[in-house]
């Protein structure tokens, strides 16, 4: 997490295009996913409670969580750059479809089969959108999420992996290993609540 936070807050010059300033945050977001990616690997919930909760990034005139850089403008940003590559043309998500392709030769080892990763991939992309929906609830009273590749994946034609995770919160409520690391207050009636509000960008 303190290798992460240096890299999350950038030095140097703040004037110019607004785009290409946004991007000194993408080595950022690719390195949240591949930790987070790693965390879901591994079901270290603490983990990723840590690289969303406790990173602090300075942003304008305070400091915010790592989960919610992204609910502003700034993956939106990205968001567009990436949209314009070549090889993501025409995909549904194109950002998410973007850091798969680039994030799966990493992974072999831990996850050595197709479906492993992204299965790990797509709960660590919808957990990030909850957390983020539930930083931008606080903050704006609209909880936001990005929508990744989950949105239209499914397994074997089955669940997605929102449906898994709407599941699991059912089945295990306060033991949920999100709600154990921290995440959401700890609190199933926050999770739950966040769900019913969550609007995708």
């Amino acid at each position: 997490t303190k290798s992460l936070e240096r890299i999350a807050n950038p030095t140097g010059q703040w004037e110019g295009s607004t785009i290409l300033l946004t991007l000194k945050y993408y080595p950022t977001l690719l390195l949240l996913y591949v930790d987070g990616i790693a965390a879901m690997s591994n079901n270290r919930y603490d983990t990723y409670a840590a690289l969303l909760n406790k990173i602090k990034v300075k942003r304008f005139s305070k400091e915010i969580p790592l989960g919610y850089l992204y609910s502003d403008e700034t993956i939106l940003y990205i968001h567009q750059t990436v949209g314009r590559m070549p090889e993501v043309s025409g995909k549904k998500t194109p950002l998410s479809f973007y850091m798969y392709n680039t994030i799966r030769k990493y992974f072999t080892e831990i996850s050595p089969t197709e479906s492993q990763f992204q299965k790990s991939f797509d709960r660590f992309e919808f957990l990030f959108a909850l957390v983020e929906a539930d930083l931008s609830l606080k903050d704006e009273k609209e909880a936001w999420g990005i929508q990744g590749s989950f949105s239209w994946r499914s397994y074997d034609g089955k669940n997605r992996i929102d449906t898994v995770i709407n599941q699991e919160i059912v089945d295990e409520g306060q033991s949920w290993p999100p709600l154990k690391a921290g995440l959401f207050n700890g609190s199933v009636e926050r999770v739950m609540e966040v769900l019913a509000k969550m609007r995708w960008y």
